[in-house]
């Protein structure tokens, strides 16, 4: 059964997602704000701080929801591929996902390989 409170919650949570009637620009606010830390000197450490950046700003944000499903997981590699600096390791990330390594475009774990 579906209570008041539940209703209300998820009303809430809608409201809070979306300021001045509008759906934020989840793929221009992410990138501003999912970035590399370029001065951590080993590689890998860099990656797994942008992940986990990338899932703190994602729970700040209340977006969760965008990222659910086959459809959000692929969105959300998306994003990460996008956000990647240098310019160059993002051309090679997307290079690499689109003809070797496929299942990064919709897998967390193999983009975080690929990277």
């Amino acid at each position: 059964m579906v209570t008041d409170e539940f209703i209300l919650g998820k009303i809430d949570e809608i409201i809070s997602s979306v300021k001045n009637n509008s759906v934020p620009d989840v793929s221009v606010l992410f990138k501003e704000n999912v970035v590399v830390d370029m001065t951590e000197s080993h590689v890998k450490e860099r990656v797994m701080q942008f992940f986990a950046r990338s899932r703190e700003f994602i729970e700040e944000q209340g977006w969760q929801e965008f990222f659910t499903g086959k459809d959000g997981l692929r969105l959300k590699c998306k994003l990460l591929v996008e956000s990647l600096q240098p310019r160059g390791l993002r051309e090679e990330v997307a290079t690499t996902v689109k003809y070797q390594a496929r299942s990064a475009k919709e897998d967390e774990k193999e983009l975080f390989k690929v990277i």
